[in-house]
C-alpha cells in the first residue's frame, strides 16, 4: 500500500501546484525529483573530457532544468512527468556546460594574449638592459599602461565584465585613451595593422605571424616598437599616475 499512497501524495502535490500555485508543493516536487537530476548528472559527469567543471555545476545546471519541467509540465499532453523532466534536465546540464566551456576558452585566450604583450614589452631585443633597473620598471609598466588602455578603449568587449581601474572613468583618462586612438591612425601600416588586430580584433600574435608571413618573435618586436612610438608621441599627456 505504501506505493498508493506516494502515488497519491504525488498527485496531491501537483494538484495543489496547478490549481494554486503553492509554493511549498512545488518545493516538495523538487524535493523528490532532485535524485533523478542526481543520477543524470552523475551520468554526463562520467563522460566528461575534463575536470575544469565539477559535479557540484553538473547537479546544479540540472536542477535549473528540473525546475524549468516543474514549472512547464502539462500532464494532458499525455507523457509521463519522469520522462519529460530527464529531456530538460539533460539538456540544461549540457547547454550549461556548452556556456562555462566557452567562458572558460574565452578567460585562457585573453590569458595568453595578455601573455604575449608582457612577453613583448619585456623582452630585450638583442640590446643592452638598462643600468638604471628603476627607469626599466618604468618603462614596462607604461607599456602595460599602454596595454590596459588599448583593452578598454570601447572597441573590444571586455568579457569579464569588470573594470578594475576606476582612473579609466576620470576625465583625463577618457582624454588620454582619445588621443591614443587618434595617434593609432597615424602609426606606420605594420605597427598600426598588428596593433588594430591583436587589440581590436582579438588575434594572436602567432596569427598574426602566419597572415603576415614572418615569424611570433617579429610580431612581439614590432608589437613592443608600436607600443614605444605610441608613448612618444602620446609624451606628456601619458602619466603613470593615472593608473595606481
Amino acid at each position: 500500500m505504501q506505493p498508493e499512497k506516494a502515488s497519491f501524495d504525488e498527485e496531491m502535490l501537483w494538484k495543489r501546484f496547478r490549481e494554486h500555485s503553492d509554493i511549498v508543493a512545488r518545493s516538495l516536487l523538487v524535493e523528490k525529483y532532485s535524485p533523478l537530476v542526481k543520477t543524470l548528472a552523475a551520468t554526463l559527469f562520467a563522460k566528461r573530457h575534463d575536470d575544469e567543471v565539477g559535479f557540484d555545476d553538473f547537479f546544479q545546471f540540472g536542477m535549473v532544468g528540473l525546475i524549468e519541467s516543474i514549472d512547464r509540465y502539462e500532464p494532458e499532453k499525455g507523457a509521463a512527468f519522469k520522462t519529460f523532466a530527464s529531456y530538460r534536465i539533460r539538456g540544461a546540464i549540457l547547454n550549461g556546460l556548452e556556456k562555462t566551456t566557452e567562458r572558460h576558452e574565452q578567460y585562457a585566450f585573453r590569458a595568453r594574449l595578455r601573455k604575449e604583450r608582457i612577453e613583448s614589452i619585456t623582452s630585450v631585443d638583442g640590446k643592452e638592459q638598462k643600468d638604471d633597473l628603476f627607469e626599466e620598471m618604468v618603462e614596462v609598466a607604461l607599456g602595460l599602461a599602454i596595454c590596459y588602455m588599448l583593452e578598454d578603449t570601447g572597441l573590444v568587449q571586455d568579457t569579464s565584465g569588470t573594470n578594475n581601474n576606476q582612473a579609466y572613468d576620470s576625465n583625463e583618462m577618457f582624454i588620454v585613451k582619445t588621443r591614443l586612438i587618434e595617434t593609432i591612425a597615424d602609426l606606420p601600416d605594420r605597427q598600426r595593422s598588428i596593433i588594430a588586430q591583436h587589440y581590436f580584433e582579438g588575434i594572436s600574435f602567432n596569427d598574426i605571424a602566419k597572415s603576415m608571413s614572418v615569424t611570433k618573435g617579429r610580431v612581439s618586436q614590432i608589437h613592443k616598437l608600436a607600443l614605444q612610438m605610441l608613448r612618444d608621441k602620446l609624451g606628456g599627456n601619458l602619466s603613470l599616475d593615472e593608473f595606481f
